[in-house]
């Protein structure tokens, strides 16, 4: 085995640091297929988010109703004297009945509706990055 000095060995580091190499076809053609399974999988994710997005919409437009139709329900009977709650009790259900349905549509339609611009998306992936 050949002995290399400590001179030889320096000058071989500097030139694989100063020459930086270049990838071949073989490592170009794997980075392009890597690159179009990622687009795959992204694409497979949005319209997985898509389909989801729809169902929940729907329950939700669903679950407000009834909810509303229950207190519409109480009020009415309220009102033809076949369910006695005093006026502050009926003033409160109203207005926290209207509190939380406002709240919770605001809360699921921002989280299921939440359009990022791509802006922030990348400001996001770099303050992660920085983080490691």
């Amino acid at each position: 085995m050949a002995k290399i000095d400590s001179n030889g060995f320096k000058e071989l580091v500097r030139e694989v640091k100063e020459e930086p190499t270049l990838p071949d076809n073989k490592t170009n053609k794997e980075i392009d297929e890597l690159k179009v399974e990622s687009l795959s999988l992204q694409n497979q994710n949005f319209a997985q988010n898509m389909e989801q997005r729809k169902r929940y919409a729907d329950l939700i437009f669903t679950l407000v109703c009834v909810w509303l139709v229950i207190v519409l329900m109480i009020v009415v009977a309220c009102g033809k004297s076949d369910l006695k709650l005093s006026d502050t009790v009926l003033s409160i259900l109203l207005g926290t009945t209207t509190t939380n349905v406002c709240g919770f549509l605001l809360f699921v339609v921002k989280y299921l509706f939440n359009v990022e611009s791509p802006n922030n998306a990348n400001q996001r992936k770099t303050k992660n990055k920085k983080k490691k």
